[in-house]
């Protein structure tokens, strides 16, 4: 039996992946150097929006009351659980205790 074949896979294998390393090399170094010399990714300032300050005052007003009703859901959603949790302890400390 001869094992030919699997060093040749073998050899193969890390054919590819030196040149996958090595691709991925100068794929991060043209990164680097875009980076740092500013070439390609010139971000674009965002443009400046006027919001007038009554609208800005009812979107803040907005926001904190669905804040306080998503807060009084999971209070009202975690008390009927616990609630559940209690009543389920109850029922089987009553049956045990018969």
């Amino acid at each position: 039996m001869s094992f030919g074949g699997h060093v040749m896979d073998m050899v193969r294998r890390m054919n590819y992946n030196r040149a996958l390393l090595e691709a991925r090399r100068e794929r991060t170094a043209n990164l680097k150097h875009n980076i740092y010399s500013g070439a390609q990714y010139k971000r674009k300032a965002a443009p400046e929006r006027k919001i007038p300050r009554e609208k800005l005052k009812r979107i803040v007003r907005k926001i904190h009351i669905n804040k306080k009703l998503q807060r009084e859901a999971f209070t009202r959603k975690t008390f009927v659980a616990m609630m559940a949790v209690a009543f389920a302890i109850f029922v089987l400390v009553m049956i045990l205790t018969q």
